[in-house]
C-alpha cells in the first residue's frame, strides 16, 4: 500500500510461491530490489506526517501515567476531537498566520487550516529510500523465515525510485 513497508496477504501468498519455487532450484539466486513509487508514496508519507501532527497533539494533553504507555502511532481521533487537534496543530506550526484585529491567531474554517498544514509538509528522497529499503527488508525477511530460502542465496539492492508511469 502506499507509503506502507508492510507486506499485505496478495504479496505474502506470491511470496510463498516464489519462497516454493526457490526452495525446489536450489541454484537460483534472487536479487531483491525495494521500490517506491514517488508521486503515490510521497502522498500517503505526507498525510501519515499530517495525521501525526494531531496526534502528536492530543498525546500531550494526555495525562503523564497514560503518556508513559501510548505510542504515538496509535492514538486514535475521534471526528469531536478532530478540530481541536487541527487547531492546536495548526498554532504550533511554524508558518505565517493571520491575525484578527486584537493580534491574535485568525480562527480559520477547519479546510483552510488543513491546506495551511499540509502545505508546510514535505517527504525528502532520503524518506522515500528509506521506505524502499524497509521493503526489501521486509520480503527479505520473509524469505528467509517463511521461505525456507538459505540467506546466501537473497541479496538486497540499492532502492529504486520509480515515477509510477511504469506502473511497477
Amino acid at each position: 500500500a502506499p507509503g506502507q513497508s508492510s507486506l499485505g496477504e496478495a504479496a505474502r501468498e506470491k511470496l510463498r510461491v516464489l519462497g516454493k519455487a526457490l526452495y525446489e532450484r536450489p541454484q537460483l539466486k534472487v536479487d531483491i530490489l525495494g521500490r517506491v513509487d514517488t508521486s503515490r508514496d510521497r502522498e500517503a508519507l505526507r498525510e501519515e506526517q499530517f495525521k501525526r501532527l494531531l496526534r502528536e497533539q492530543k498525546y500531550r494533553e494526555m495525562e503523564p501515567e497514560s503518556r508513559s504507555e501510548a505510542d504515538i502511532g496509535q492514538i486514535r481521533i475521534s471526528e469531536e476531537e478532530y478540530e481541536r487537534y487541527l487547531w492546536l496543530a495548526y498554532k504550533e506550526a511554524s508558518l505565517e498566520k493571520p491575525q484578527n484585529f486584537l493580534g491574535q491567531i485568525k480562527r480559520l474554517p477547519p479546510q483552510e487550516l488543513e491546506e495551511r498544514l499540509r502545505e508546510t509538509l514535505s517527504v525528502s528522497q532520503q524518506e522515500l529510500r528509506q521506505l524502499a529499503r524497509k521493503r526489501a527488508e521486509r520480503i527479505l525477511g520473509f524469505l528467509r523465515d517463511k521461505g525456507p530460502v538459505d540467506p546466501e542465496r537473497l541479496f538486497r539492492q540499492n532502492p529504486d525510485l520509480g515515477t509510477g508511469e511504469d506502473k511497477a
